[in-house]
């Protein structure tokens, strides 16, 4: 079997000067990588990049037109982790300190021993190849947390759909076996077409909330934070009610410029989470606390369960990606690791989480509190 393998998937932008050099090592690196570009020097070095997009660089230092150093520190401002090896015959150490300093792989003293480039290339190759199984993989389980929680929803929007389906059926069978046995008067009509139209409203209304949480054309704009969370709370109410959850939403009119997409996530994830613990630890009384408020130039956003807190081991964990206390079967460990993201990056603000108390009716409950500061 072949040992290097690998390299038959590596996309290599080459750059050297040296016209005999160049070809020498071109012809052999053709030989083993899947796609190879070649640049005479920096300036070219760098064009190629821009255009070609590779995996990995191979570059001389002391060029024309641009040296390697300044083609390094240019491209490093575009990426920072993209694999850069070195060849120079300058054994300089304050070329290895700039070397170092630009955080390149490898530097490789000419003469080239090419099996000694074969090996970092296919170390290279290797890491390339892993970076992307994992991306491959953070995709399919944060799609699977996306399509999760459109999942609840619908079924949230079955939950609330069946009592007015019902009262549909029943006032048309009603209907329909007053006619048969000949006792329908104009008012059981009335009254009967008055219920199912009702019925239809409501029908039609629980559409419209499920349609203003998922219209998103992915731009920011300014939402009102306290109109999504209502329309969100309608939307799952029944369910968390069939399960003994109350939900208590304590809110203030709050905008905020966002997409709607990242909102529905957050609130997908934290209510969801909440959900899971009461119902995982049996718990007695039931209750989740939303309150969205402002606190000088902050919004603040927290979301609060009864469940009796996160274990201190656990807390310092609680964001990182793949870190679960349910069950696999239960869940992907990214949900919360997906907020933190959106938080910080999309919204810019911070979320952090803690073990507090609320009082609700004259009652105190203990449970995990995560709090949004934006």
């Amino acid at each position: 079997m072949n040992k290097f393998t690998k390299l038959k998937s590596l996309n290599v932008l080459y750059i050297e000067d040296d016209i005999d050099v160049r070809e020498e090592v071109e012809d052999l690196l053709r030989l083993k990588v899947g796609i190879l570009h070649v640049a005479k020097n920096g300036q070219d070095g760098l064009e190629k990049y821009q255009q070609y997009n590779p995996d990995i660089i191979i570059t001389d230092i002391k060029m024309p037109v641009m040296d390697g150093m300044t083609m390094i520190e240019k491209i490093r401002s575009e990426d920072i982790s993209i694999p850069i090896i070195i060849t120079s015959a300058f054994n300089d150490t304050e070329f290895f300190k700039s070397a170092i300093d630009l955080h390149v792989d490898k530097y490789i003293i000419k003469p080239i021993n090419i099996m000694q480039l074969f090996e970092v290339l296919d170390r290279a190759a290797l890491v390339i190849y892993q970076t992307q199984e994992l991306q491959h993989k953070d995709a399919i389980l944060k799609n699977k947390e996306k399509i999760s929680a459109i999942g609840e929803l619908l079924e949230n929007i079955a939950h609330q759909w069946r009592q007015p389906l019902s009262m549909i059926s029943t006032s048309a069978s009603s209907l329909q076996m007053q006619k048969d046995m000949g006792t329908m008067t104009d008012k059981t009509v009335e009254e009967m077409c008055e219920n199912i139209n009702n019925s239809a409203q409501d029908l039609s209304k629980i559409i419209d909330r499920f349609a203003k949480l998922f219209t998103d054309k992915g731009l920011r704009e300014v939402l009102n934070l306290k109109e999504i969370i209502e329309n969100y709370y309608n939307m799952i109410k029944t369910s968390f009610r069939e399960n003994g959850i109350t939900l208590i939403c304590r809110l203030n009119d709050v905008s905020l410029l966002a997409t709607q997409k990242d909102i529905v996530q957050i609130l997908f994830t934290l209510f969801s989470n909440a959900k899971d613990i009461l119902l995982i630890n049996s718990v007695k009384d039931k209750v989740i606390l939303i309150e969205l408020f402002k606190n000088n130039d902050k919004i603040i956003c927290s979301v609060q369960d009864s469940g009796g807190g996160i274990e201190e081991k656990n807390i310092s964990k609680i964001f990182d990606p793949y870190f679960t206390t349910k069950h696999q079967s239960q869940g992907t460990g990214l949900g919360l690791y997906l907020v933190y993201e959106i938080v910080h990056t999309s919204l810019n603000g911070e979320i952090e989480v803690t073990n507090d108390t609320f009082t609700y009716e004259n009652n105190d409950y203990y449970g995990a509190k995560f709090t949004i500061t934006l």
